[in-house]
């Protein structure tokens, strides 16, 4: 049979032992990055992984490793029998100075503070944010916090407050501490390939103070914004209390809905999304729908506001890079958090921007908020960091996260089923259970509420775009031994239909 592709040699490539970026991380980026920048074109036939580890003299179980996580994110696909090839599906992008983004007017629409709300948090949220939350099963987004290390923590906080002075007791940078800046940047590029320095980096007191930052800044009364839907409340609270207008946008597998948003949506000042983890269904946006997505943002001069969560916790290959990283336009704002690493009462998140422009008012808004984050706890984090006990926390969490779906997921099958149906998720803290259809699951999650079951309803997330009737699931912090009673309970109230 005749092949349309031809094998090539990759001369580009780059591999070193002397460096500290493992040797497997050095293929995969050298592979992707010359991908991206039209090096390798569609249905290039790439070389076999032998034959690059003869070549520079490493084990093929390296190169093996940095094929399988690029077969995984979509840039190469395997043909059996014939080898691997470079995906056709990812569109090459235009040289980076022959792309002017979103044009200079719109890139200034950096308003100033509207302090006045024009609309009230729903009022299923005011519990959750104003009083002290009780974490009962199924609550979501709650990590394991007696399986942190505070042992270790304590020593992070004895030691980077040991030598502090009269000086660093007082007010500190409204854009956070340097060091803390300096390490999460380095956190980011090594492991979520974000394209950034320390300098475009804000620290924020969690991602809902980011949130209002950006809808403050980009947003005007009467402005419209796209978000998922089913999509994150938050968000909406934020955007939609300034006045700002929702425009639903679906969600597949596999993420938002981009080719709905090419054919539908005309015109958006920003659009909030979960690229890596779709909240609340849980799909990851393939490369080649991430590129169509920034070509789309760099046209209609749209903001992007990526949401990267709870990315870390993939629980099969590596976790996938972000969209920010793919991005030459400058058009993505990239959120992060510690809260579901770590513990939320830390209370520290960040946001990274693409200009010197932006983050000067960013800085600004974040000191009229509430001039800083607690520096005591920003340089505790950042030794924490720098020792690399996060690393090695994440790595725990990661098996025993794995483990804990895995059980409620035979718990259910075991006790709620047909009731309820769950399918097991590579990534993220919880599990969607499916109810049937005839059921209304805004009932169902207030009738486990009043037993002491926490289940939010799938619905509360929808705007428009109806999905059958579910519960979000959360494990992460919860024994085997609680959620097998949670769900006993859970399948009698099922059986017995009582929503009374």
């Amino acid at each position: 049979m005749k092949r349309n592709a031809k094998q090539i040699s990759l001369p580009f490539l780059q591999v070193s032992k002397a460096l500290s970026e493992p040797l497997y991380i050095q293929i995969y980026n050298g592979i992707r990055q010359a991908i991206l920048q039209g090096k390798l074109k569609a249905n290039d036939q790439l070389p076999p992984s032998r034959m690059i580890a003869t070549d520079f003299g490493i084990s093929r179980n390296v190169v093996t490793m940095a094929y399988e996580q690029l077969l995984l994110e979509g840039y190469l696909i395997g043909k059996t029998g014939a080898g691997t090839f470079v995906s056709g599906t990812i569109p090459g992008f235009i040289k980076n100075n022959e792309i002017p983004g979103i044009k200079k007017e719109v890139r200034t629409h950096l308003k100033r503070f509207a302090w006045h709300f024009t609309a009230l948090l729903e009022q299923h949220m005011l519990p959750r944010n104003v009083e002290t939350e009780e974490v009962t099963p199924f609550q979501t987004s709650i990590p394991s916090l007696q399986d942190f290390p505070f042992h270790l923590w304590m020593k992070s906080v004895q030691e980077s407050t040991r030598y502090l002075n009269v000086k660093q007791l007082g007010y500190q940078h409204a854009q956070g501490s340097a060091a803390l800046r300096e390490v999460i940047a380095g956190y980011l590029r090594v492991n979520r390939a974000v394209n950034c320095t320390a300098d475009y980096i804000i620290i924020t007191n969690g991602t809902q103070q980011s949130l209002w930052l950006i809808a403050h800044l980009l947003l005007d009364r009467g402005d419209y914004y796209g978000i998922e839907d089913p999509g994150y409340l938050g968000a909406r609270a934020a955007f939609s209390t300034l006045g700002a207008q929702p425009v639903p946008v679906p969600v597949t597998r596999a993420g938002i809905d981009v080719a709905y948003l090419e054919k539908k949506v005309k015109s958006v000042r920003l659009l909030y999304i979960t690229p890596s983890h779709q909240y609340p269904l849980g799909g990851t946006l393939p490369v080649s729908q991430r590129i169509a997505l920034l070509e789309w943002a760099r046209k209609k001069e749209t903001w992007i506001v990526e949401d990267d969560y709870d990315s870390e916790l993939r629980y099969e290959g590596k976790p996938m890079p972000s969209l920010q990283g793919l991005d030459p336009y400058g058009n993505v704002i990239y959120l992060g958090t510690f809260s579901k690493l770590l513990f939320p009462s830390l209370r520290i998140a960040y946001l990274v921007v693409a200009r010197r422009d932006m983050v000067e008012k960013f800085v600004t808004a974040k000191a009229l908020f509430d001039r800083q984050n607690s520096f005591i706890d920003q340089i505790s984090l950042a030794d924490f960091m720098d020792k690399g006990h996060l690393n090695r926390h994440l790595q725990r969490m990661r098996i025993l996260y794995k483990k804990r779906q895995d059980e409620l997921a035979e718990i259910i099958n075991q006790w709620a089923y047909p009731f309820l149906k769950v399918h097991h998720s590579d990534s993220g803290m919880h599990l969607v259970g499916w109810l049937a259809a005839h059921l209304d699951d805004r009932q169902v999650s207030v009738r486990l509420q009043q037993h002491g079951i926490t289940a939010t309803a799938l619905s509360e997330y929808v705007l428009q775009h109806r999905q059958p009737p579910a519960l979000l699931l959360g494990y992460t912090a919860y024994s085997r031994k609680q959620m097998q009673t949670a769900v006993q309970k859970m399948a009698q109230l099922l059986a017995n239909n009582k929503w009374g």
